[in-house]
């Protein structure tokens, strides 16, 4: 099946979300972030359902640790900065569009999937720091969110999804390669970055979502996302049973932000252990949001 065909029906789907133009709307203002006039944008975000206190909770969540409750927008936007406020809105919209209470896939593991998104996001900022280029909280929720094409596929086509997986199993390929051979070439960065033109999202998470698998030479943060997904990625398909490691790393992309592959393989065999920090201390449900998109989008 060629992507055409599948973006055709993704589009005639039942399960997909139909954005109202609001929504759209509020992913263009986060285009550019500090340009946006603040009280207005806080009105906004208010008319949406509970999407205000959805933002609040993930807020002041263990993830963030701020000293005191926050308990406005303006008070998150004054603590965290609207760069990392606009992270969050957007995984927060993103996530929620393809809630786990819609997914069909038998063979797709949402759990799993969740702790290789989380571990990407950790794997990359341990990167970020190796390098002297840390981004924060805002790359971190900016990371979780890389593989929404394989959310929109479990919700709108699990059929071919179930297949995807079954593939790489029995073949003992990579996710990835079963999907190209599904697809005839295309994968989940070509359905993410689809998502991403019709919704309007903002260009460096887009990136991300497009480029996360063959990132450009000139992107240094979607080359810090693919080596954090290659290992994150490797650690996800042991505990889907497949136990090789098929996920190499690029040694031009190694070379291009001065990291060496021994400090990555130190990432990799520690990340087991950050996971499941996380799992034990955050709630890994955080973004999914049920009655938000009930209220507002579906």
């Amino acid at each position: 099946m060629d992507k055409e065909k599948i973006l055709v029906l993704l589009k005639k789907s039942s399960s997909f979300p139909s954005l109202p133009s609001e929504v759209i709307d509020i992913f263009e203002k986060l285009e550019y972030p500090l340009e946006l006039e603040i009280d207005e944008f806080k009105s906004q975000i208010k008319k949406y359902g509970n999407l205000n206190e959805v933002i609040l909770d993930v807020v002041n969540s263990n993830y963030f640790s701020l000293q005191r409750k926050v308990n406005t927008l303006g008070q998150a936007i004054k603590f965290l900065g609207m760069k990392t406020m606009k992270e969050v809105i957007v995984a927060i919209l993103l996530k929620s569009l393809f809630p786990k209470r819609l997914g069909r896939s038998e063979e797709f593991d949402r759990k799993k999937y969740w702790e290789h998104c989380v571990g990407t996001a950790l794997a990359s900022n341990e990167i970020a720091k190796k390098i002297n280029h840390p981004y924060g909280n805002q790359f971190f929720f900016k990371i979780l969110i890389h593989d929404i094409g394989v959310l929109a596929l479990d919700v709108c086509m699990p059929d071919l999804l179930d297949e995807i997986y079954s593939l790489a199993k029995e073949k003992e390929i990579s996710l990835l390669e079963a999907e190209a051979q599904m697809m005839n070439g295309a994968t989940h960065c070509d359905i993410g970055s689809w998502l991403c033109k019709r919704w309007k999202i903002p260009s460096d998470v887009a990136k991300i979502i497009r480029h996360h698998h063959k990132p450009k030479i000139n992107d240094l943060r979607t080359k810090i996302v693919h080596l954090g997904d290659v290992i994150s990625g490797n650690y996800y398909q042991r505990i889907l049973g497949i136990e090789k490691d098929y996920n190499q790393f690029k040694q031009e992309i190694i070379d291009s932000i001065n990291i060496n592959e021994k400090t990555l393989d130190k990432i990799s065999s520690n990340l087991q252990s950050k996971i499941k920090n996380i799992k034990e201390n955050y709630n890994l449900n955080l973004l999914d949001y049920n009655k938000f998109i009930g209220d507002v989008v579906l």
